[in-house]
Order: structure tokens, then C-alpha cells, then sequence
């Protein structure tokens, strides 16, 4: 297991205890968790938070967290918040970290933590220095949130956004405002609300059941309060939204189809530019967005003559105004999109057949409801759950309850199935596929060798991109010394002070088989990429390459799996392979990213911050089609050859690489001595 640990440690007077373990589906993510201990003067209980980490993610771009509503029926399974792994999919997509809480309250009083000020504050920021020490990442404490809460939840999440608007990207108070209509508190009190005007520029979008605000309903009087600030906010023209399930009282239902909509197309237009230096979260356009009215449903765009208040809602964009419209008469919303493709498929031989595991993440918009796996083109089994817990829930491996919490809160039993073939079978012939709960069908995933995987996991990495990387690159194929580059501070990048031009770096060693993980940076414009198994075509010096772009410069507004033209964007397999992007795990220049390579036989896979992007093999009847009509067809042979070097590209734009890390997976890996 990765990051596997346990520690014990003290902060100040405050004992915290601290574990990271992994309850994941996705193996590379961690978990880690705290308690965190009241003082004296502090009114709640005490307080457990549980941490999940996107993998392979250089460096956090927020958080998620979600805190769970009053009760004991809440608060119990309220750490699996952070296992549900829809929401760990949307977080990956981000860079995002994913966090929840599990508060006790004295003889179950809530407000003994729904007022931040209460001690409930204090504890949430100790807790992210604590788990940012321990998981190594010091930017947890300074990154943005985007809050989530139910209930006695909705109302923390409210009050903090009003306490810290300059550090919340969007809230989602499912049932609840700043504080129900005519409730008292003996200690903090809860904020008004004209306490903080820039609290009116954070994107929140509000929900509710219609049941709730029913005369006599024992929860009315916490929906007349969401009622009164929402009709403030508007009245002031926040960029807020009201969204009623039709069919629902408290329960959070399908709440979770909105909600996640909703961040995922806040988070881009809010999160500050990476390349503008200390800058802050953006505020939302008024213009060229979308306005719903509640009485009718109706949507439309903005008009300059358009008036805030509270019977409309603001929407950000067509997209996001189709899907209010459809929640507020449904009380869900279709998914017209298949989700990511499962990944890491390996055929682990047996006594009896042979057994096979796999990883996944899932449809951002309605979750997994089932896999699909084959065996030579043909269905051999449907894992929906059953073959794990008891309790297994009828609309299949993943569902969730009452608060929003995950049923299973770990799917590693619905990820694995034993085939009971006793014949030898190529391992190649598994396939793996996701299926929606919409029904759609993922792309498939075929299967990798266990001798390979564990060959993978045994063979030591190897850091090329040090002070010593003049050791490992050269400046062309023939062995000149690079030109251009140098290592500052960690990062192998572009000479400022360079006077005679630059050079694409290539690897000093060839490499076949291997597995090659690397952080990148690309400036504004950027052209880059990684090339791999070169050779000399008739001069030219030529390889598969693992594009590097800045997309958004070069197609603006694209979206790849979306438009009708596609694009070779980043980490694409240039000019032969679009990749897969049920997930677009993209983050924008002047960001690192992740890219990494497996290339082992005829099988290349391209990763791209924890995603799989592309799984080819460059033996199948596609590839060639795809070598055929590309600039490289007069070359039937292109991109098939077993060895080469590698090559990070110079495209004279400006690229940064750090952590550049190989393991050659070759029986040897040859220097070269002929080229």
C-alpha cells in the first residue's frame, strides 16, 4: 500500500490524533484523519476530520468539504463524506482535496458547532495544518474551499462564508441559511445579513425540499430562513441561486446532481490565474449569463434590463441554466454523457482461473452503477455489488442515503472478480467498462499481465531531471550537449541568461519498455511535449509524442468529448490518438501538471493528472489507419518500432519540467553507442 502510515502528535494543548490509510478505489489517492480536541471555552464535543487527496496531483487548487447535519444518524457516517467516490472523481477532475467532518455535539445540541465562532472554526483550521504537515502539502492551509453543507451543515457552511468570503469559491447549503427564523443561541451569534458584503459576491446556490415549506412542516421555519437571505442576496444582486426538489422534504435525494453541476462550472470562472501573481478568487460576470425564474421554471439570458431578485435565480451559464430548469421540475437531471473508463486492469493468474482487479473513477454526473467485464469481445460477467456487503443497494455498487453519505464507503469488493476459466486465455482479451446509472456504457479498458504490473511496482525510479541531468540528456540524436536549459531551484527549465539559442533534450539512454512520470509547467502559448521509441526517418528524427499545449491559446473554448471538431490538446497521443475525456482533468497554464507514460510492448497509455487519457497498442489495425491519413503516413512503419530515445520538446515557447522520473522496464536499458 502507498502512504500507508500512522503518527500521534500533539498541537500545543490540543492532542491530535492523525492516521492516513487508503479506503479508496482510486489506490494512488490517500486519506489521512485528525481529531482535534475542544478547549476549555469551546462548545462543542470534539471534532474527527478525514482527508482524502487526489493522486498524482503536484499541487493542490482547493478544497471540498462537507459537513454533515445535526443528529446522530448524521454525524456518524459523516467522515464517509470523503470516501464517496463521485465527489472524489469531481475533486480529482480539479486537483482539488476532499474533506469531511464528524462533529459531536454535548447531549446532541448542534449549535453547539453550527456557529463557526463557537470553537467549530478554530478546529477546521487546526485540522488543515495538521493534515498539511503530515501529507506534504503546505498549501492546504492557504488553497480555496468550496463548502458544502445539510441541515445544521447548510448553516456552518453559511456562517463561514459570510466569516471568510475571500477564501470560499461557491457554498451548496442543502436546507439551511444562516439560521432558522425565530431560533436563539446563548453563545455566538449567527451572522447577519449585512455583516459582510463581500459574502454577497460569493456564487452560492441554495436547495431545498418542497416538502420542507410546507405550513406544519417541522423543518419550515429553517426553510423560512434560507427564504430571508436568499431575498436579501438578490435583492443586492449576489450571484445566487434558489433550487426546490419538487418531490423532496429533507432528504437530499438527488440534491447531489445540482450541486456538483453546480461547483464544476463555478470552480474554472472563480479559481484566480495562475499566472497573474498573487491573485484573488474572481467574481462571477454579469453579463452573457442566464437568469431561471422560480414561478415558471423558465429560463433565458440576461438582459441589461434584467432585475435581481428574489424570485430569479443567477445562472452562470446555458449549460448550468438547463440543468436548474430540469432539477426544479424533476428533482433530477439527465446524463447525456458516458463516464471515465475504468483503469489498471490486471489478470492476477490462480489455482482454478484467474482473478482480476481493477480502479475507477466515476461519472461526475450521475456515478457508477455498474462494470461490465469481458473476456474476447464477449459480456462474461456484471459486477453491480452484489458480490460484496449485505447491504448492497439496489441501484447498484454506488448509492448514497438520506445525508448524502455513501452507502459503501469503499467499492474495492465491487472492483475484482474471479474468472473461473481454467484454459490459458491472453490476458489482453479482458476488457473492463463502466455503466452509468443514466445506462451509458464507458469506453473500455483492456487488461494488463500481473508479471507486468508487478515488474511496474519492483523496478526503482530513476530522477533525471536533478543538477546531474547533463548525465542523462544530450542536445540532438547524435550527442551535442544541450543548449538552453538549466536546473534552478528544481526545475529543469529554459536559460534566461542563454545567448546561443536552445535544444529539445534527448534521453542519452534508449529505452523500450518503461514507465515515465514527469511535472510539468507550460506558459501562456506554449507548445511542448514528450517524444518516445524515436528513429531516424529519412533524416527526420521522429517518436510518438505526449503533447503538451496551452489548449485554450491555441483553441480557445474547446471542449474535447463535446465539440464537433476535435483537437489534439494536451496529452493526447499527437496526431494518432484524441484520448478519452469523459473526465478532463486539464489544469490551466502556469499550473503543474502531471503528465506520465507506460509503454511496455505494443500497449501506450498516457496519463494526465491521474486520468487516463489514451490506452493504445500500436500493433492494431486503428493505429495504423490512424499513422496512415496522419502528416507521418508516408511512414507505415511510424511510431511501431520497439526502442528509442526520449525527448522533451523545445518548441520555442516556454516549458518547465521538475521531478522527471523513469523506470526502464527492459531486461536492459542500452546506452547508446551507434547514433
Amino acid at each position: 500500500m502507498k502512504h500507508l502510515w500512522f503518527a500521534r502528535l500533539a498541537l500545543g494543548a490540543l492532542p491530535a490524533s492523525l492516521a492516513g490509510f487508503l479506503l479508496s478505489a482510486n489506490l494512488d489517492a490517500s486519506i489521512y484523519e485528525v481529531t482535534i480536541q475542544p478547549r476549555k471555552e469551546e462548545a462543542f464535543g470534539v471534532a474527527h476530520y478525514r482527508l482524502w487527496l487526489p493522486s498524482e496531483t503536484p499541487q493542490l487548487r482547493g478544497l471540498f468539504f462537507r459537513q454533515h447535519g445535526c443528529g446522530d444518524g448524521a454525524r456518524q457516517k459523516g467522515l464517509d463524506h470523503a470516501n464517496d467516490i463521485q465527489w472524489q472523481t469531481l475533486a480529482q477532475k480539479h486537483g482539488f482535496a476532499l474533506m469531511a467532518s464528524e462533529l459531536w455535539a454535548p447531549e446532541e445540541d448542534c449549535s453547539t458547532w453550527t456557529m463557526p465562532e463557537d470553537g467549530s472554526l478554530r478546529a477546521f483550521l487546526t485540522a488543515l495544518e495538521s493534515l498539511a504537515q503530515q501529507s506534504k502539502h503546505p498549501e492546504l492551509t492557504s488553497v480555496p474551499w468550496c463548502l458544502w453543507g445539510h441541515s445544521g451543515g447548510a448553516i456552518w457552511a453559511m456562517n463561514m462564508t459570510f466569516l471568510h468570503p475571500e477564501r470560499v469559491i461557491a457554498t451548496f447549503p442543502r436546507s439551511g441559511g444562516l439560521s432558522p427564523v425565530g431560533a436563539t443561541y446563548s453563545r455566538s451569534q449567527p451572522q447577519q445579513f449585512d455583516s459582510n458584503p463581500e459574502a454577497l459576491q460569493v456564487p452560492i446556490l441554495f436547495c431545498f425540499g418542497a416538502k420542507e415549506e410546507q405550513e406544519g412542516n417541522r423543518f419550515n421555519r429553517l426553510i423560512q430562513g434560507v427564504r430571508n437571505v436568499f431575498a436579501y442576496g438578490r435583492d443586492h444582486k449576489a450571484p445566487w441561486a434558489l433550487a426546490i426538489d419538487p418531490d423532496a422534504e429533507h432528504e437530499n435525494a438527488q440534491s447531489r446532481q445540482i450541486a456538483i453541476r453546480f461547483f464544476d462550472t463555478v470552480i474554472p470562472q472563480r479559481l484566480p490565474d495562475p499566472l497573474v501573481e498573487a491573485a484573488a478568487l474572481r467574481p462571477l460576470p454579469v453579463e452573457q449569463t442566464w437568469i431561471g425564474h422560480h414561478q415558471s421554471r423558465q429560463v433565458e439570458p440576461r438582459t441589461k434590463d434584467a432585475v435581481s431578485n428574489k424570485e430569479t435565480s443567477y445562472l452562470l451559464n446555458a449549460s448550468f441554466a438547463q440543468a436548474w430548469q430540469h432539477f426544479s421540475l424533476h428533482g433530477s437531471i439527465p446524463d447525456l454523457t458516458p463516464p471515465p473508463r475504468p483503469y489498471n486492469l490486471r489478470a492476477i493468474p490462480t489455482q482454478g482461473g484467474n482473478m482480476l482487479r481493477w480502479q475507477a473513477w466515476a461519472d461526475i454526473e450521475s456515478g457508477i452503477r455498474q462494470f461490465e467485464l469481458y473476456r474476447q469481445d464477449e459480456l462474461v460477467a456484471i459486477i453491480d455489488g452484489s458480490n460484496a456487503s449485505p447491504g448492497k443497494h439496489p441501484d447498484g455498487i454506488h448509492s448514497w442515503n438520506y445525508h448524502d453519505q455513501p452507502w459503501q464507503p469503499s467499492l474495492e469488493d465491487s472492483m475484482q472478480w474471479f474468472d473461473k476459466r481454467s484454459s490459458p486465455v491472453d490476458f489482453s482479451q479482458y476488457a473492463i467498462a463502466s455503466r452509468n446509472k443514466q445506462g451509458l456504457l464507458s469506453e473500455k479498458t483492456t487488461a494488463m499481465a500481473q508479471t507486468a504490473w508487478q515488474r511496474r511496482q519492483s523496478t526503482p525510479w530513476q530522477n533525471l531531471s536533478e543538477s546531474d541531468f547533463l548525465d542523462h540528456w544530450q542536445g540532438s540524436p547524435s550527442g551535442m550537449p544541450p543548449k538552453g536549459w538549466r536546473v534552478h531551484g528544481g526545475i529543469l527549465g529554459m536559460d534566461p541568461d542563454a545567448s546561443e539559442g536552445s535544444s529539445s533534450l534527448y534521453s542519452k539512454k534508449i529505452y523500450g519498455d518503461f514507465e515515465m512520470s514527469f511535472q510539468y509547467r507550460i506558459g501562456k502559448g506554449g507548445n511542448s511535449g514528450v517524444k518516445y521509441r524515436m528513429k531516424d526517418y529519412d533524416g527526420q528524427y521522429l517518436g510518438p509524442e505526449y503533447q503538451i499545449l496551452d489548449d485554450d491559446s491555441h483553441y480557445p473554448g474547446y471542449l474535447p468529448g463535446v465539440d464537433a471538431v476535435s483537437h489534439y490538446i494536451t496529452g493526447t497521443l499527437y496526431v494518432l490518438n484524441m484520448g478519452s475525456w469523459a473526465l478532463d482533468p486539464r489544469h490551466p497554464p502556469g499550473t503543474w501538471n502531471q503528465g506520465r507514460l507506460v509503454v511496455i510492448g505494443n500497449r501506450i497509455e498516457h496519463w494526465l493528472n491521474g486520468v487516463l487519457i489514451v490506452q493504445t497498442s500500436h500493433d492494431t489495425k486503428a493505429f495504423k489507419d490512424a499513422v496512415a491519413v496522419s502528416k507521418f503516413g508516408k511512414w507505415s512503419d511510424y511510431g511501431q518500432n520497439a526502442k528509442g530515445r526520449i525527448m522533451l520538446q523545445d518548441h520555442g515557447t516556454g516549458v518547465s519540467f521538475r521531478h522527471v522520473n523513469i523506470r526502464s522496464l527492459d531486461t536492459d536499458s542500452t546506452p547508446d553507442s551507434a547514433k
